[in-house]
């Protein structure tokens, strides 16, 4: 939790960084296959360093993945319109909410179906 948090707040106080190094972290591999066959990326802000790797080229390859998997032929960007229903497959992309206005409407209903594949 503490990459994701860090992105927002560089500077935490200790409180904060207290709170966020009470959520355990997760390990699981760069690359997972699913049953399919068919090949995901596990990245994103919350990807934190790469398992036997030194810090410094653990970052490099995970800053080089991310600008690999933002290029514009992988992006979808959606313009909200009133009435628009957006479905996504939360393990096989990464997503991000552009910045908004604090007095900007929202709604969002999550719905989380069943029988999920587990990451191996």
């Amino acid at each position: 939790m503490a990459a994701t948090q860090l992105l927002s707040y560089p500077n935490p106080s200790d409180k904060q960084r207290a709170a966020w190094d009470q959520v355990p972290s997760r390990e699981h591999p760069l690359v997972w296959t699913r049953r399919s066959g068919r090949k995901s990326l596990l990245i994103g802000a919350t990807t934190e360093h790469v398992v036997g790797l030194p810090p410094d080229e653990g970052r490099a390859l995970l800053d080089r993945l991310l600008v690999w998997s933002a290029q514009p032929r992988f992006v979808l960007r959606h313009r909200w319109h009133p009435g628009d229903l957006v479905i996504w497959d939360n393990t096989g992309m990464l997503h991000r909410a552009l910045p908004y206005e604090p007095t900007s409407p929202r709604l969002l209903h999550r719905t989380t179906l069943a029988g999920v594949e587990t990451i191996a």
